[in-house]
Protein backbone atom coordinates (compact mmCIF):
# COMPACT_ATOMS: atom_id res chain seq x y z
CA UNK A 1 0.00 0.00 0.00
CA UNK A 2 1.30 3.44 -1.00
CA UNK A 3 1.95 6.08 1.67
CA UNK A 4 0.30 9.43 0.83
CA UNK A 5 1.92 12.69 1.93
CA UNK A 6 0.23 15.31 4.09
CA UNK A 7 -0.55 17.57 1.13
CA UNK A 8 -3.39 15.25 0.01
CA UNK A 9 -6.85 16.27 1.24
CA UNK A 10 -9.65 13.81 1.87
CA UNK A 11 -12.50 13.41 -0.62
CA UNK A 12 -14.96 14.94 1.87
CA UNK A 13 -12.80 17.99 2.68
CA UNK A 14 -14.77 21.14 3.47
CA UNK A 15 -13.09 24.53 3.29
CA UNK A 16 -12.00 26.57 6.29
CA UNK A 17 -13.91 29.85 5.87
CA UNK A 18 -11.29 31.76 7.86
CA UNK A 19 -8.41 31.00 5.46
CA UNK A 20 -10.22 29.80 2.32
CA UNK A 21 -12.99 31.04 0.09
CA UNK A 22 -15.32 29.63 -2.56
CA UNK A 23 -15.23 30.48 -6.26
CA UNK A 24 -18.43 29.64 -8.12
CA UNK A 25 -16.64 28.62 -11.34
CA UNK A 26 -13.41 28.91 -13.30
CA UNK A 27 -14.19 32.34 -14.73
CA UNK A 28 -13.00 33.76 -11.40
CA UNK A 29 -9.61 32.00 -11.37
CA UNK A 30 -6.43 34.06 -11.70
CA UNK A 31 -2.73 33.31 -11.88
CA UNK A 32 -1.16 32.92 -8.44
CA UNK A 33 -4.28 31.55 -6.76
CA UNK A 34 -3.90 28.38 -4.72
CA UNK A 35 -6.95 26.23 -5.41
CA UNK A 36 -8.64 22.90 -4.73
CA UNK A 37 -11.63 21.41 -6.56
CA UNK A 38 -14.71 22.16 -4.44
CA UNK A 39 -16.97 19.25 -5.42
CA UNK A 40 -16.03 16.03 -3.59
CA UNK A 41 -17.45 13.96 -6.47
CA UNK A 42 -14.47 15.06 -8.55
CA UNK A 43 -11.88 14.14 -5.89
CA UNK A 44 -10.38 10.68 -5.44
CA UNK A 45 -10.95 8.34 -2.51
CA UNK A 46 -7.61 8.32 -0.65
CA UNK A 47 -8.00 4.71 0.50
CA UNK A 48 -8.26 3.62 -3.13
CA UNK A 49 -5.49 6.04 -4.13
CA UNK A 50 -3.15 4.32 -1.69
CA UNK A 51 -3.91 0.94 -3.33
CA UNK A 52 -4.46 1.56 -7.04
CA UNK A 53 -2.36 3.48 -9.56
CA UNK A 54 -5.27 5.05 -11.49
CA UNK A 55 -6.81 6.41 -8.29
CA UNK A 56 -3.41 7.69 -7.17
CA UNK A 57 -2.93 9.58 -10.44
CA UNK A 58 -6.38 11.15 -10.06
CA UNK A 59 -5.66 12.07 -6.42
CA UNK A 60 -2.39 13.74 -7.41
CA UNK A 61 -4.32 16.25 -9.52
CA UNK A 62 -7.57 16.58 -7.60
CA UNK A 63 -6.83 16.04 -3.91
CA UNK A 64 -3.98 18.52 -3.49
CA UNK A 65 -3.81 22.29 -3.40
CA UNK A 66 -2.62 23.69 -6.75
CA UNK A 67 -0.96 27.04 -7.44
CA UNK A 68 -2.22 28.34 -10.80
CA UNK A 69 0.17 29.78 -13.37
CA UNK A 70 0.09 30.27 -17.15
CA UNK A 71 -3.72 30.35 -16.97
CA UNK A 72 -5.68 30.28 -20.22
CA UNK A 73 -9.47 30.49 -20.28
CA UNK A 74 -10.99 28.89 -23.36
CA UNK A 75 -14.49 30.39 -23.37
CA UNK A 76 -15.33 28.87 -26.74
CA UNK A 77 -14.94 25.30 -25.44
CA UNK A 78 -15.51 26.17 -21.75
CA UNK A 79 -12.20 24.84 -20.44
CA UNK A 80 -9.41 26.12 -18.22
CA UNK A 81 -5.82 25.29 -19.13
CA UNK A 82 -3.02 26.07 -16.70
CA UNK A 83 0.22 24.96 -15.15
CA UNK A 84 -0.46 23.51 -11.73
CA UNK A 85 2.36 23.78 -9.20
CA UNK A 86 2.10 21.52 -6.15
CA UNK A 87 3.58 21.79 -2.64
CA UNK A 88 6.05 18.97 -3.33
CA UNK A 89 7.61 21.02 -6.15
CA UNK A 90 6.05 19.03 -8.98
CA UNK A 91 4.16 20.73 -11.82
CA UNK A 92 1.65 19.54 -14.41
CA UNK A 93 -0.22 20.97 -17.35
CA UNK A 94 -3.86 20.71 -16.30
CA UNK A 95 -7.24 21.10 -18.00
CA UNK A 96 -10.59 21.40 -16.24
CA UNK A 97 -14.12 22.34 -17.31
CA UNK A 98 -14.88 26.02 -16.70
CA UNK A 99 -18.00 25.06 -14.71
CA UNK A 100 -16.04 23.49 -11.81
CA UNK A 101 -16.23 25.38 -8.52
CA UNK A 102 -13.06 25.87 -6.46
CA UNK A 103 -11.85 26.52 -2.95
CA UNK A 104 -9.13 29.16 -2.91
CA UNK A 105 -6.61 30.15 -0.23
CA UNK A 106 -7.46 33.74 0.69
CA UNK A 107 -3.82 34.72 1.11
CA UNK A 108 -3.15 33.74 -2.52
CA UNK A 109 -5.71 36.15 -3.95
CA UNK A 110 -4.82 39.40 -5.69
CA UNK A 111 -5.68 42.32 -3.42
CA UNK A 112 -7.85 43.81 -6.19
CA UNK A 113 -9.82 40.57 -6.61
CA UNK A 114 -12.51 41.45 -4.06
CA UNK A 115 -12.98 44.93 -5.54
CA UNK A 116 -13.59 43.43 -8.99
CA UNK A 117 -15.95 40.74 -7.67
CA UNK A 118 -17.91 43.29 -5.67
CA UNK A 119 -18.26 45.43 -8.81
CA UNK A 120 -19.53 42.39 -10.76
CA UNK A 121 -22.10 41.46 -8.10
CA UNK A 122 -23.30 45.07 -7.87
CA UNK A 123 -23.67 45.22 -11.66
CA UNK A 124 -21.10 48.01 -12.10
CA UNK A 125 -19.01 45.87 -14.47
CA UNK A 126 -19.79 42.84 -16.60
CA UNK A 127 -17.42 39.95 -17.23
CA UNK A 128 -16.88 39.41 -20.94
CA UNK A 129 -17.01 35.63 -21.45
CA UNK A 130 -17.43 35.53 -25.22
Amino acid sequence: MRELSDDFVHKSYINDPVTEDFLYDGTFLENGMVILIEDPRYRADLILAAKYEDDYILAQERNRWIKVSRLEKDYKNNYLHFQGDFMDGSSRKLRFPMRYAWFVKKDSMDHHFWDRMKAVTEGRIVLNIN
